[in-house]
């Protein structure tokens, strides 16, 4: 089950040094099982190569209960102010079972941002680090969303519906929107395989929208009340789809 981190965040550099965070930044990142005392420079340096770009405690002394998020400096910057989000709230904690597979991690981020979250927290690092399945997909996930930052820093939650059918609470479908695009996060949420419709309102546009994992074009197509996208979901399967409004 995905965590809304709902209590205030102490968003500092900590013993990672502060930096300035320059353009849109999503916080995609780890929590670590100790409460204070910095990680290891290796263990730093791992975190940055997975292009992950936070490091989380939880503060059990703060009340309410608070996550100090610590920002990984890139390679060479020297810091000159603390680190501050425009967006600090509403970080999504995933959490990471030992046995969990890459799919449901995948999956879970990935809802995580369907569901309105801000950036994202996979507890704890431990386990996440121990599971190469669990692992390559939570870099995955990072990856895409860091580097495309500019895409994901402004998304909220849209107030457009997506009918699913056949109606199921084992299917998730949602739309994020900014001012300059709309994001379709939907998932299979169960072990398995499902073929799915998704049915949008008349003003949801039939293309172009971008595969934001594997790239590519998909087209929907045209129903009696809007647009529709009809795909086989494997288990545990989620796509991510986005389109940019200048081109509806």
């Amino acid at each position: 089950m995905l965590a809304r981190v709902a209590a205030a965040l102490v968003l500092t550099a900590g013993a990672l040094s502060a930096q300035v965070v320059r353009g849109p930044f999503v916080p995609v990142g780890v929590l670590v099982d100790a409460a204070s005392g910095p990680l290891p420079r290796e263990a730093i340096d791992e975190l940055r190569r997975l292009r992950f770009n936070v490091v989380a405690r939880r503060d059990t002394g703060a009340v309410p209960a608070a996550l100090r998020v610590d920002a990984i400096p890139p390679p060479g910057e020297k810091p000159d102010a603390p680190l501050a989000l425009s967006r600090p709230a509403g970080l999504e904690v995933v959490p990471v079972a030992a046995d969990a597979t890459g799919d449901r991690v995948r999956q879970d981020a990935w809802v995580a941002i369907g569901r309105g979250g801000r950036g994202v927290l996979f507890d704890s690092w431990t386990t996440l680090s121990r599971n190469p399945a669990a692992l390559a997909a939570g870099a995955a996930f990072a990856d895409v969303v860091t580097r495309n930052a500019a895409l994901f820093a402004p998304l909220e939650p849209s107030a457009r519906t997506v009918r699913v059918e056949p109606a199921s609470a084992e299917v998730f479908a949602r739309l994020v929107e900014s001012a300059e695009a709309m994001v379709l996060v939907a998932a299979n949420l169960s072990d398995s395989p499902r073929q799915i419709t998704l049915a949008f309102s008349a003003d949801i546009p039939e293309a172009i929208w971008q595969n934001m994992e594997a790239g590519g074009a998909v087209n929907f197509v045209a129903g009696p009340e809007g647009p529709i996208y009809t795909r086989a979901f494997p288990p545990r399967d989620v796509i991510v789809l986005m389109i940019r409004k200048q081109y509806r």
